[in-house]
């Protein structure tokens, strides 16, 4: 493992997978505040990074938008054609959600490399899982 402070920047922007979707609205904000210090701290070491779940949940509160993940894959695949890499945090709901499960596949398909990431609070940072 190595912190993304030692991580070569990629060329492009990074894609942030993370789980959202559950039937309570507290894991759903629980999963929305962790998601948004993962982008902290990406965008502190420099690199870009989009997040559907941070850019998305505050609109989809405030217009009462609840859409499917049918729905939400469908504004996605734009963005996960022109990153250059997606990396799965790995935070609680992370394995079994399908939405990552169909963007981890999707990235894959056209060839995008993925990566898996984790909070570690005591150094600020992300460690990155070695494959």
């Amino acid at each position: 493992m190595k912190y993304i402070s030692e991580y070569p920047e990629p060329d492009g922007f990074i894609y942030l997978l993370s789980p959202y979707s559950d039937p309570s609205m507290i894991v759903r904000t629980v999963r929305y505040v962790v998601t948004r210090t993962a982008v902290a701290y990406i965008i502190t070491t420099g690199f870009s990074v989009y997040s559907p779940i941070v850019h998305n949940h505050e609109v989809a509160l405030g217009h009462n938008i609840d859409g499917s993940s049918d729905f939400w894959n469908v504004l996605n695949v734009p963005f996960l054609k022109t990153c250059s890499e997606g990396w799965v945090l790995m935070i609680d709901g992370w394995e079994s959600s399908q939405g990552i499960q169909w963007e981890v596949e999707y990235l894959k398909t056209i060839g995008k490399k993925v990566q898996y990431v984790y909070l570690d609070e005591a150094q600020i940072d992300l460690l990155m899982v070695e494959q």
